[in-house]
């Protein structure tokens, strides 16, 4: 659409003064000495000739870029992003309002829930406990945990209590797991294999629909007995990072030692389930990131948009 240069000079000093100066109409109707509707209408005709442009940027359409990014490279079936620029405090609660929706979504379809431990999952269970959700599982729906009782001093918490957070809010019955989750040597782990409380769990294990898991840190806080159960292995296969119990590497391969006396479940079921959702809170590093999904056990991942970007040039490299 042609326009006279003189004209188009009158419409680029109008837009100027609207868009970059921010002055208002009447403002610059008085500065030129014209009406206030002209202005409207010469900015109309600066839209029309193209010597002005709109563009909205949505963060949805962002985020829809960098989901299909991940969902391509590490075959999973959904992310969910939160965009928490303001610290750790405020990325932590969106993280976890987020896990509270997604868990809503999945549980209609799941009748057996394995929880791992972690302070942001308790949270988001409380918070939809106080909210009072008018939502509740199947009949027979049982809740339980993925590892033994942690006793470490001041850790984040336990499996155990998010078990009965999670079955007091959505009516479900509660399975506990009545060990630690380290055991000092082969015989306490046989003994204990042989009871009707591990039997029990592990048939919980082995008919998981949903698994709940905190991804974190390798060295963790607190250290999860490694010097004991894994002696140098772990920096010797290069750990970067572990989720429940278990430590893995960049690739994804989970580290292995002959010392490991850990209850909790075993892989393979853990690989047979069809929705595992993995948690990653403020702290969670973008090697941690990147080796869980390698792990290829994680279907579902809650993070922030800063971390997942930061995992993909990670991948690049």
């Amino acid at each position: 659409m042609e326009i006279k240069q003189e004209k188009a000079e009158r419409l680029v000093q109008i837009a100027k003064m609207y868009y970059e100066e921010n002055l208002t109409q009447s403002e610059i109707a008085k500065e030129i000495g014209v009406s206030r509707a002209l202005i409207c209408r010469l900015l109309n005709e600066a839209k029309k000739y193209g010597i002005v442009t709109i563009q909205i940027h949505s963060p949805e359409e962002d985020y829809s870029l960098l989901k299909n990014q991940i969902r391509n490279r590490f075959k999973i079936d959904d992310v969910f992003i939160v965009n928490a620029p303001l610290g750790q405090k405020i990325t932590d609660e969106r993280i976890s309002e987020s896990f509270s929706d997604v868990l809503l979504n999945l549980l209609p379809s799941c009748s057996n829930i394995g929880c791992s431990w972690g302070k942001i999952i308790h949270e988001a269970l409380e918070s939809l406990a106080s909210k009072k959700i008018d939502f509740q599982l199947s009949a027979n729906a049982s809740v339980f945990p993925l590892a033994g009782n942690m006793i470490t001093t001041g850790y984040s918490i336990d499996a155990q209590k998010i078990v009965q957070t999670f079955s007091l809010c959505f009516n479900a019955t509660p399975n506990f797991l009545y060990a630690p989750a380290f055991l000092e040597s082969p015989m306490e782990l046989d003994l204990y294999h042989k009871t009707e409380n591990y039997k029990n769990i592990a048939q919980c294990w082995k008919n998981i629909d949903l698994a709940i898991i905190k991804i974190d840190n390798y060295p963790t806080s607190p250290d999860l007995g490694t010097a004991a159960r894994y002696k140098v292995l772990l920096k010797e296969k290069h750990a970067c990072g572990s989720f429940l119990a278990y430590y893995y590497n960049l690739q994804g391969e989970i580290i292995r030692s002959d010392f490991d006396y850990s209850i909790q479940i075993p892989i393979e079921y853990l690989a047979s389930c069809k929705k595992v959702i993995g948690i990653c809170s403020s702290n969670v590093m973008p090697k941690s990131l990147l080796g869980a999904m390698n792990t290829g056990l994680f279907t579902h991942i809650i993070a922030s948009q800063d971390l997942l970007e930061s995992v993909l040039d990670l991948k690049r490299i």
